[in-house]
């Protein structure tokens, strides 16, 4: 499949890179977190989080901890981690991520956006909306501001906004009929 060969391919220029450059260069990071990323795709999380953490490492030591390219790749960890239901490291690595991305970037980034909206969207799949919420919420002020309303990213925010409203929504009326003893 696609996804097959785009890891051969990725795996083959990787060696390039090794080879030309050594092991400690910034191409040679991105082409861990490359293969990490569709390793992720692949559903294949244990390699995933190999290769990520191997970039993750790499930049750190070329870029320094607080470069934005450092607090991406904590969000893809956190991403797989999310994956796997190991909501706590993800959460870990996501948070790491966004004060990374607000530190390098300031508050008003879409990547800071990103960061937000990636930790809602942690929250919701732990059925925590109302927090889900509060991070869509500011992720999507964000993507209003940097993007505009048009901009996919914007939009995607916007219907997982419109998505927790019901389910919050939905939850409360659930309660309101509920006898008081039971709630």
């Amino acid at each position: 499949t696609t996804l097959f060969r785009s890891l051969k391919h990725l795996n083959q220029g990787l060696a390039l890179h090794i080879a030309a450059l050594g092991e400690n260069d910034l191409a040679v990071a991105n082409g861990y977190n490359n293969i990490g990323n569709v390793y992720a795709d692949q559903g294949n999380n244990a390699e995933a989080l190999k290769y990520l953490k191997k970039g993750l490492l790499l930049k750190v030591a070329i870029l320094g901890e607080h470069h934005p390219s450092v607090a991406t790749s904590h969000n893809n960890i956190g991403s797989v981690y999310a994956g796997q239901g190991n909501y706590a490291e993800a959460l870990k690595h996501l948070e790491q991520g966004l004060q990374l991305h607000i530190s390098a970037l300031g508050t008003n980034h879409s990547h800071v956006a990103s960061s937000y909206c990636n930790i809602g969207l942690l929250y919701e799949q732990q059925d925590n909306c109302e927090q889900a919420l509060e991070y869509i919420e500011q992720g999507l002020k964000i993507f209003e501001c940097t993007l505009g309303k048009e901009h996919p990213h914007t939009q995607r925010a916007t219907e997982s906004l419109e998505r927790l409203q019901l389910q919050v929504s939905q939850w409360h009326e659930y309660l309101s009929r509920m006898p008081s003893e039971e709630k």
